[in-house]
């Protein structure tokens, strides 16, 4: 069940959030980040992948603040590499509390994924196996965002769950004597966000 959540239609979802922004753009002025991520995966050999994350609060209102930004996952299982450019898109919903803004922030992404294995030939050349898929995902975080006394330099920490699925191309590379680890991989994960924010105004007080 929580899978078919998870890969159900975001048409209403991407209404509604598009609908917010056009509706409240004008009430307060967007703010910029930059994120990473680490997850742990047990699936891969590496126990561990990462994400790079730029994008923007395009306005805040009340309890929410939607967001869009493009990001990087890469990482490694084994021999084998893969990376993927998604974009996102989702509603920060949040709860002041003085300094702290406690968070959640769930997001639709669709982007496209590539895994690569590089293996000998019975002729010692190299040979480069790929694989390339298309796919959407969805990613729920929640955290706190710290805030200072003016718009720059604000820091976010949240715990991040992502249905990032390098599988979906990782599995494509099976040979006959990796077919039992190979399809076994999936990649979804909780991991740790670390964020940092600036705004385009120096000087304004928090909603």
């Amino acid at each position: 069940m929580f899978d078919n959540l998870l890969n159900m239609k975001p048409t209403i979802f991407l209404i509604f959030t598009l609908y917010s922004t056009l509706a409240f753009s004008q009430i307060r002025t967007p703010e910029a980040y930059i994120s990473f991520s680490g997850f742990y995966n047990s699936d891969l050999k590496s126990n561990t992948y990462f994400n790079l994350a730029a994008g923007a609060e395009l306005f805040t209102y009340k309890f929410i603040a939607p967001e869009i930004d493009a990001t990087f996952y890469f990482g490694s299982n084994a021999e084998e590499s893969f990376s993927s450019w998604v974009g996102g898109l989702g509603p920060k919903l949040f709860l002041d509390d003085t300094a702290v803004r406690y968070a959640l922030i769930p997001k639709y992404h669709w982007g496209n994924q590539a895994s690569e294995r590089d293996e000998a030939s019975s002729e010692n050349t190299a040979i480069t196996q790929k694989a390339t898929q298309k796919f959407n995902f969805w990613s729920f975080s929640l955290g706190d965002k710290f805030s200072g006394r003016e718009r720059k330099g604000k820091t976010g920490i949240y715990l991040t769950y992502t249905g990032f699925d390098a599988g979906k191309t990782l599995n494509q590379l099976a040979t006959d004597n990796q077919t039992e680890m190979a399809n076994n991989v999936n990649t979804r994960a909780i991991g740790l966000t670390v964020r940092l924010l600036t705004g385009f105004s120096k000087h304004r007080k928090e909603p």
